[in-house]
């Protein structure tokens, strides 16, 4: 045996040594309470055998992944459309639905809302059990089956339909939100540093163009078409980014075979829930950020067709227009 192997031999033998003694040294302070401080990069919530493997970027995902960029743009565009197509078509819904009853109509965001409350905390766990392809697909038939429903609430109009349309709302919603969680995992699977953020946002904001689509194509169509038709488009709309996502999945399965697994070991599939009473501060400074934004801005939402219509005696097209600013400012910035 030569020196150079002799010594490429002691240099691994070394550096397995030091990990050792790091791990069991974070366990150590963890435990007795030493270190306070949680950064996730150095909690270690595996054992030896159980780390996570880490993969090298193939070829196949540097090639593709603007392609993938474009097409996990899409998964929530239909879906976006369709969650505001209440307020777009508010004028239509009070006539034709709800009699011009405002908790009726406001249920229609209400039933779509509560299983929202609990599902995408679970959604994950889902996702990462079952995998990409069956979660995927279920989601996906929770959307069609319930926009399926709410549409035949919009032909039926008073025979029922205001019955159809909120069990409908309810199912869309138990499929809808989740999908966030798969394009932010498509993201992060191909795409690495600075991109990453890139690829988010860019996702986030072609999704809210869905929603100004919505507020400017609805009032049109149910104007010319009526009340069902109009939402027969968005439930077309959500068929059309089922189409996309397997297109997304096609690849990923490409690109899987192509990965080269760094350190072969298996995940672990434990989850801990204890560890969310170790996150920092800011995460729940930014949440409750999130939450005082998203009641302000979305609550005046549900109900700004209406309020613009009744106190400026505008058009349904004019205050969906006027509704649908918000939506363009925050996709471009």
């Amino acid at each position: 045996m030569s020196i150079v192997e002799d010594d490429d031999k002691i240099f691994k033998e070394n550096n397995k040594s030091d990990t050792k003694m790091t791990l069991s040294r974070s366990r150590t302070q963890l435990d007795n309470g030493t270190d306070r401080s949680f950064n996730f990069k150095d909690y270690d919530t595996f054992t030896k055998n159980e780390q996570t493997p880490t993969f090298e970027t193939s070829k196949f995902r540097q090639k593709h992944r603007f392609i993938v960029l474009v097409l996990n743009c899409l998964i929530c565009f239909g879906g976006y459309f369709c969650m505001d197509q209440p307020n777009a078509l508010s004028k239509h819904i009070d006539e034709e639905l709800t009699g011009g009853s405002s908790m009726k109509y406001n249920m229609l965001y209400s039933f779509y809302s509560w299983p929202n409350i609990i599902l995408p905390f679970f959604s994950g766990i889902f996702i990462d059990r079952m995998g990409l392809k069956v979660s995927c697909t279920i989601l996906f038939i929770l959307c069609i089956v319930g926009q399926g429903f709410f549409t035949l609430g919009g032909y039926n109009g008073s025979g029922g339909g205001f019955t159809l349309s909120i069990i409908g709302r309810t199912i869309f919603g138990m499929g809808n939100e989740s999908l966030c969680i798969v394009q932010n995992i498509f993201a992060n699977k191909w795409f690495k540093g600075k991109e990453l953020a890139f690829a988010m946002a860019l996702s986030m904001s072609i999704g809210r163009l869905g929603s100004t689509a919505n507020n400017f194509l609805m009032p049109v169509i149910a104007s010319s078409a009526g009340l069902g038709t109009a939402l027969l488009f968005g439930l077309i709309l959500i068929m059309f980014s089922y189409l996309v996502t397997v297109s997304l999945l096609m690849l990923e399965k490409k690109a899987e075979k192509t990965d080269a697994v760094r350190n072969d070991v298996q995940a672990n599939e434990n989850i801990d829930f204890s560890y969310v009473r170790k996150f920092p501060l800011s995460f729940w400074i930014i949440t409750i950020s999130c939450v005082s934004i998203y009641t302000s801005i979305f609550s005046f939402n549900n109900i700004s067709n209406n309020f613009f219509m009744n106190s400026y005696d505008f058009d349904l097209k004019t205050a969906a227009r006027l509704t649908s600013v918000v939506f363009i400012i925050a996709a471009i910035s």
